[in-house]
């Protein structure tokens, strides 16, 4: 619920009125809708996003068209916590037992207003606490992959990445590449200057990774000063466009802080698949290294493509 006020939505399709409890819902920082009908119940769920709808049907068909149809408004993101009031003659055992009524709590007989608040305000309450809980297990989530000193992926997510991507490029012949970047030399600016100067170009780098790469691109930190970008849907040619892009944007960048400024190169060997059935993860990542190895060999600040190494020699020219 964030920190909007919470919204209630009272649904009295009962010829018999649900208490009056929006003044004080109201007083209470709450907003009140309320509805008389299915059509203005799902008009007002659409329009106003309710935290809890409090429905009182015109029937006790439990598995009836009234309450099926507020139940398939919520969706599957539960937009919404459902508390019905049902007539006094609905047997506990016969709502137990109802297949897909997936309601939050419910009330036989019509209550009383006080009755009825304590009700919604627990509802409300548990809701927030559901959604506090659930923040919270995704930033816990988003920790488990993320490198604390980039905010980009960290191995653990990328080698399972690398893993599902493989797969699904064996599975449906799709181009798939990979590129490794070794940041040249950066071991001399940490001795240069100190690790605080040295994080903080990291950081820097890896703003400049993300904004390179698309939203469907894995760009991680595998340790250190060595990166990866694993490419859904990119061939080789299309991959090695991107490096150079990426190498010459860091060829013209500073990396400036507290009066100390230094410059980056990159070394970076890449590596494409169109969904070779033989190719397993650990051998595309072993041929995007011999990559970078080869780039750093050739002297560093430069690209290098696996199947340029694993081209034959060409021969040479016949003598005339």
């Amino acid at each position: 619920m964030n920190d909007r006020r919470p919204c209630v939505l009272l649904a009295g399709h009962h010829t018999s009125p649900l208490p009056d409890v929006a003044p004080a819902l109201e007083r209470a920082g709450i907003l009140v809708r309320s509805s008389e009908n299915v059509v203005e119940t799902a008009t007002s769920i659409e329009r106003h996003a309710p935290d809890l709808v409090v429905l009182q049907p015109l029937t006790a068909e439990l598995d009836g068209f009234e309450i099926r149809q507020v139940l398939s408004l919520r969706g599957e993101a539960r937009r919404y916590d459902l508390l019905l009031v049902l007539p006094e003659s609905t047997p506990v055992a016969r709502i137990l037992e109802q297949p897909g009524l997936a309601f939050d709590e419910f009330l036989i007989g019509t209550p009383g207003a006080e009755e009825l608040l304590l009700r919604i305000h627990a509802a409300l309450r548990r809701r927030r606490e559901l959604s506090r809980l659930q923040r919270e297990a995704r930033s816990l989530a988003e920790e488990t992959i993320t490198d604390f000193k980039t905010g980009l992926h960290n191995d653990r997510y990328f080698f399972k990445r690398l893993r599902e991507e493989v797969e699904r490029s064996r599975r449906h012949r799709l181009a798939l590449s990979l590129a490794l970047i070794d940041l040249d030399d950066f071991k001399a600016i940490n001795d240069r200057f100190d690790h605080t100067f040295g994080d903080h170009v990291l950081g820097g780098f890896a703003r400049r990774l993300r904004g390179a790469v698309r939203q469907i691109d894995v760009a991680a930190r595998l340790g250190g000063d060595e990166f990866a970008l694993l490419l859904p849907n990119t061939d080789l040619e299309e991959a090695a466009l991107l490096a150079a892009r990426l190498r010459t944007a860091l060829a013209e960048a500073r990396f400036e802080k507290d009066g100390r400024s230094t410059t980056l190169c990159l070394s970076i060997g890449v590596d494409a698949t169109q969904g070779e059935e033989t190719l397993e993860p650990d051998q595309f990542l072993r041929r995007a290294d011999l990559a970078l190895l080869e780039a750093k060999r050739r002297g560093k600040n430069r690209i290098c493509l696996y199947p340029e190494l694993a081209a034959p020699p060409a021969r040479p020219a016949p003598a005339e």
